[in-house]
């Protein structure tokens, strides 16, 4: 994968994924007399969020980038949660991993926004434009008409002269001339 190929979208999304996988092995949480532990260490919400993170470079992989925001969402409500839950303890403080984890899920969620309409799970087409070519557009094949031979007949009322074409099978006939009408097999 060559990082100058990818799109704003994949770019931003690679590194909220990447945030995502790092940010449980860095320490949330810092006691006093304790030291610092990483969210890995904390249980399973940090391996969950590890997790999502994967989730959500596979789906960038794949282009489908309404998926991230599930993933994103979940993991900014899961590290929010853990925020608040310790940020009113006196004695604790806030490690870096929890910053990165929400870095993280906030790219992603940005990602799947930005790029919401260009899924390939979408509804929507795209219109693109024809190549332009050099060579000239294909013609239809002209018709040429084909010589059926012409006989003369004569009207057996008025004894008018008609053209007809000869067909070899049974034709509807009309007198121009006087309206009498007929069948004739020539």
């Amino acid at each position: 994968m060559d990082w100058s190929e990818l799109s704003e979208h994949e770019k931003s999304g690679y590194v909220g994924s990447l945030l995502l996988m790092i940010g449980p092995f860095l320490s949330v949480a810092c006691v006093p007399l304790f030291g610092c532990f990483n969210y890995i260490d904390g249980g399973r919400d940090g391996i969950f969020i590890l997790g999502l993170g994967l989730i959500s470079a596979y789906l960038i992989k794949r282009e489908k980038f309404k998926g991230l925001a599930v993933t994103g969402g979940l993991s900014f409500l899961i590290i929010f949660s853990f925020w608040s839950d310790i940020s009113g303890e006196e004695m604790i403080s806030t490690g870096n991993g929890v910053w990165v984890i929400m870095a993280g899920s906030i790219a992603v969620c940005y990602t799947s926004w930005k790029a919401w309409d260009i899924s390939i799970g979408s509804t929507e087409t795209i219109a693109a434009p024809l190549p332009i070519s050099n060579s000239p557009i294909p013609q239809p094949p002209k018709l040429v008409p084909v010589a059926k031979p012409v006989v003369t007949i004569e009207c057996p009322e008025c004894e008018a002269k008609m053209k007809v074409t000869k067909l070899g099978k049974l034709q509807n006939v009309t007198c121009e001339s006087c309206g009498m009408a007929g069948e004739i097999n020539v």
